[in-house]
This record gives C-alpha cells, structure tokens and sequence, in this order.
C-alpha cells in the first residue's frame, strides 16, 4: 500500500502541477531503506521479536527504519506539489498530500506510544493503539489514497471534468473525521465510552463513502459504453461498488445485533476482503496500468494488467472469497449462539466454506501470476 502510495502520488501531483519531480534521489533512497525495513521486520517476527500488537508487529528497530524510509519518500511529494506549476489546487492533490501526512502522523504517533509505553502499559492499551492505527490507516489512508487515484483517472480518461468539488471536499473531511476515531465494537473490552465513540464512527462511515462514490458515479453517468471496453474503468468501476459494500459492511458489524452474531467469526474477513481486494487492489492496479501505459504511449501495459486474463477471473475470485467469509462467519455465530456448541465444533461446521474462500483467494493469486 505505501509504496503504491508513494509512486502513483508523485505521478498524480507531476501531472497535475505540470513540474518534473523534485528531489528524485530520495525516492530512490526512501525506497531502497523501506525494503529493507521490511525484511528486517519480517526477520524479526519470525526470530520471535514481535510486539504482538495487530498492524504494528515488527520489532522497534525495524519500525524505525520504516519511519525514516517513508518521510525520505514523502519529502519529494510534498516538494513536486510545493513547485508545481500550475498553481490551482485540484481535489485529487487534496487526497494525496491528506493520505501522505496522515500516515506520517499515525505511524509516528504509534510507535512513539508504544515505546514510550513499554514496560509500564498493559495489553488493552497496546491494544487500543492498534485499533487505533489499523482504522487510520484502512480509511483516513487507504481510502483516501484509493479516491485521490478514482478522482484524477476517471475524469481523465472520459475527457471530462470532476462532477462536484463540494462533493468530494465533503467527503475529504467527514473521511477524515470519522475514519480517525472508529475501531472499537461493542463487544471489545474497552470502556464504555471510548467503545460508544468507534460505534459511532463506523455508523458515520457511509457519509463520506456515500459522498465519494456517487462523485465517481456521477462524473461517469452517461459513459456506460466507456466503462464496457476500456480496461481502467473496468476496475474503477469494481473499486467503486466494493468501497459501497465495504462501508454497508462496516456500518452492520457495528450494529449490536449483529455483532453479537458475527463477532469473533470469519465474518469480519468478508468487508476486510472487499475493501483490500475489491477497493485497493483494483484502484492501484488500474492506476499502474493507466500509468504504464502513458509511459509507453501503447496499450499494452493496460492490457497485461489483466496478466492474459479476463478480469472476470478476479472477480470470480472476490466474489467466492467475500461469500466464503461470510457464509462461514454467519454459520460459525449461529452455532455458537443457538446450539451452545464449542468454538472448535463451530470452526468445523465452517470448514465447507473456508475452503470456499481459499479457493477464491487463490483464484485472485492466479490472476495477478
């Protein structure tokens, strides 16, 4: 995600600003240092240095590389925007200078409270702070990212201008409002309060997803045509309506009754599935695509975005991994919540359609390789 992050910001803000990129050595260098990091992080997981926080499990030294990577890459977009030349601000810069600096702050933040914490902090603290980051990160980041990527290809591509800057700014700020306070459920071990308040957020989640995919729907109302046989629309299209699913999604599990049934199922991996693999995955990889293929003023590159494959292929396996997810989630809370049954009897009644889900997983592996 950061490094899809990083490359299709810098494009999106040379583009739009009309400057070369500033600073492209610390790209490189940013770049070289966050893989690295990452080796180094997943070296030290498995040696059995984990934090054991969810979202922040590599080691202290690892993450701090992690830290410095990212602002050596970061430093270059704020700077090509800074120079840009032309002047006017556009909402797909919005989003990405938002998604940018936000990372910069949660990461920071997170592991600063962590260290700070160590030794003197219990679990549930570590905890929150997981959620807490985990939450930032899929909608303040992801979801800003994804939407300043859909604002900028869409018009672009069907010569058109943005259908409503008040919309998408709307949208920006209750994004930013509610995605930063969500992640606690009722059924967490919280205080009443701080559980109330991640309640609340997550109900006020279809604001900004609202907003921001009737924005895309309206600027491509009329295009019906366009969205059949270009193959970026194609995804942009799959990106949009797996962002509306995953904030309904989100919006049901906060609800009491029913996470009463599907907490601590594999329900939750059903929205976690549409929202990575339906939203991220499709935007960047139409991105990519888009972008490959101005660079080599062809085709081509859009082409092999779909790797030989109908993209169909990828939608199969969504669709079987989302439905697998949830059948299993909604059947393992039945049995635990009717017949009293022990949580692995639950797991093995599910077992049908986990391999539903696995098979869907690989079919969106198949599809990439």
């Amino acid at each position: 995600l950061i490094q899809a992050l990083i490359g299709t910001s810098l494009w999106i803000n040379a583009r739009i600003g009309k400057v070369d990129l500033q600073l492209p050595f610390l790209v490189g260098i940013g770049l070289t240092f966050w893989n690295l990091g990452v080796i180094a992080a997943v070296v030290g997981i498995l040696a059995g240095g984990s934090t054991g926080i969810p979202g922040l499990e590599m080691p202290g030294y690892a993450s701090f590389v992690l830290l410095i990577s990212y602002l050596l890459m970061a430093i270059p977009v704020l700077a090509t925007f800074h120079r840009r030349g032309d002047k006017a601000v556009y909402v797909s810069q919005c989003f990405i200078l938002a998604s940018v600096v936000w990372f910069a702050w949660i990461f920071s933040a997170a592991l600063y409270f962590i260290s700070a914490g160590e030794g003197s902090t219990n679990g549930l603290t570590n905890a929150g702070i997981g959620l807490w980051y985990q939450h930032n990160l899929k909608w303040v980041v992801g979801a800003g990212s994804g939407f300043a990527i859909l604002s900028y290809l869409t018009p672009k591509i069907l010569q058109t201008s943005l259908n409503s800057r008040s919309v998408a700014f709307f949208g920006l700020w209750t994004l930013i409002l509610t995605g930063s306070w969500g992640g606690a459920s009722m059924g967490s071990p919280f205080p009443a309060w701080y559980s109330s308040i991640g309640v609340i957020a997550d109900v006020w989640i279809l604001a900004p997803v609202g907003a921001l995919v009737w924005m895309v729907a309206a600027t491509g109302a009329g295009s019906k045509q366009e969205f059949k046989t270009e193959t970026t629309l194609r995804w942009i299209a799959l990106a949009v309506c797996s962002l509306a699913l995953a904030g309904i999604a989100g919006f049901l599990s906060s609800l009491k009754v029913v996470e009463t049934l599907t907490g601590l199922t594999f329900a939750e991996y059903a929205g976690e599935s549409l929202f990575e693999k339906g939203f991220l995955v499709t935007t960047f990889v139409g991105a990519i695509g888009f972008i490959l293929a101005q660079l080599s003023g062809s085709q081509l590159p859009s082409i092999c975005c779909r790797v030989g494959r109908d993209h169909r292929l990828f939608l199969a396996g969504l669709v079987m991994t989302v439905v697998g997810f949830l059948g299993a989630g909604l059947l393992q809370g039945l049995v635990l919540s009717i017949g009293k049954a022990p949580f692995s009897t639950a797991v093995q009644y599910a077992r049908p359609l986990l391999f539903v889900a696995t098979f869907g997983m690989g079919l969106v592996v198949l599809h990439a390789v």
